[in-house]
This record gives C-alpha cells, sequence and structure tokens, in this order.
C-alpha cells in the first residue's frame, strides 16, 4: 500500500537541546530549522533527554520506513512463492506496521 507524503516536516536536521538554564528542572526543547517543534518535561532527566531524541530522530525515522516500505515491495515481487507461508506472512506483518508508522507520522 502506500506512501503518504502527508504532512510531516521535510527537513531532517531536528535538535534536541537542554533549555533549562540553570533551573532545578530540565527542560528539553526540539527544534527544526524552521522553529521550535516541542518541548519535553517532566519526567526524570534520563527520560526527559531520551524522549527528545527520539522526537529529534523523527524525520529520519520516517525516512528510514519510506525506504523499508520499499524494500518489502520489492522482496514482494522477488519473491512472491516464500519456501513456507509464514515467511509470506511476517512480510505482510510487517508491510502492515511500516505503513501503519508511515500514515500516523504523515497526519496533518
Amino acid at each position: 500500500p502506500l506512501l503518504n507524503t502527508g504532512q510531516h516536516t521535510p527537513e531532517t536536521s531536528w535538535q534536541a537541546y537542554n533549555a533549562s538554564n540553570g533551573r532545578i528542572f530540565n527542560v528539553w526543547r526540539v527544534n527544526s530549522p524552521t522553529g521550535p517543534v516541542c518541548t519535553v518535561s517532566g519526567q526524570s532527566p534520563e527520560q526527559e533527554l531520551r524522549r527528545a531524541n527520539l522526537i529529534a530522530s523523527a524525520p529520519e525515522l520516517l525516512e528510514a520506513l519510506k525506504l523499508a516500505a520499499k524494500l518489502v515491495k520489492t522482496a514482494r515481487w522477488h519473491f512472491p512463492k516464500p519456501i513456507h507461508n509464514s515467511d509470506r506472512f511476517e512480510l505482510e506483518n510487517v508491510n502492515a506496521a511500516i505503513c501503519r508508522a508511515i500514515a500516523k507520522a504523515s497526519q496533518p
């Protein structure tokens, strides 16, 4: 199925940075070249950093999923009848998960 180009932000240089400015509470911000994306706070400092970095990697993850979707399409063409039916089933499960993630990330 589908590769929805959707409304995601196309740039791939999002950055997470600590915006605490010396305050006790950590606040992490994620910025893109066109402006702020989000603020992450309220968890432990380690969780905040992990979440901010995950959000900052979203454009690269979306592009990787699009490449994986193309790879699955190629695998379907080259291996239309796998030796084991479970291989085809797993391929379709992977493809469905990839397509759901792409669709979710591409929502306006």
